[in-house]
């Protein structure tokens, strides 16, 4: 079963795009409601850290996090806090390139 969420991801002028997933990379999406997911399964921020905590160590080990422009900034924080005390040493935050005027 896979689940779609309807993301307004931020702007970044420095941003980079998630690159395709590949061992040791979780991407961890969270919506505007606060709901975080890995791969359209549903978790609890304690589920999270268990699930992050089995990455296999080694130079590719990161988490993409990938939250709602309309996010609560605390739900974002707690997420951030999971990744460092899972020990991912590396996290990005995936963002949309900022529109150009047309102009």
């Amino acid at each position: 079963e896979t689940f779609v969420l309807d993301l307004s991801l931020p702007p970044a002028e420095t941003g980079t795009p998630a690159s395709v997933a590949v061992d040791g990379v979780v991407r961890v999406v969270v919506s505007d409601g606060g709901e975080v997911t890995v791969e359209g399964r549903p978790l609890t921020l304690g589920q999270l850290e268990e699930l992050l905590a089995r990455v296999p160590v080694g130079p590719d080990r990161q988490v993409i996090l990938s939250a709602d422009g309309r996010t609560p900034h605390a739900t974002v924080v707690a997420v951030m806090d999971v990744v460092r005390r899972a020990g991912i040493p590396a996290m990005r935050i995936e963002t949309t390139p900022p529109a150009r005027d047309p102009s």
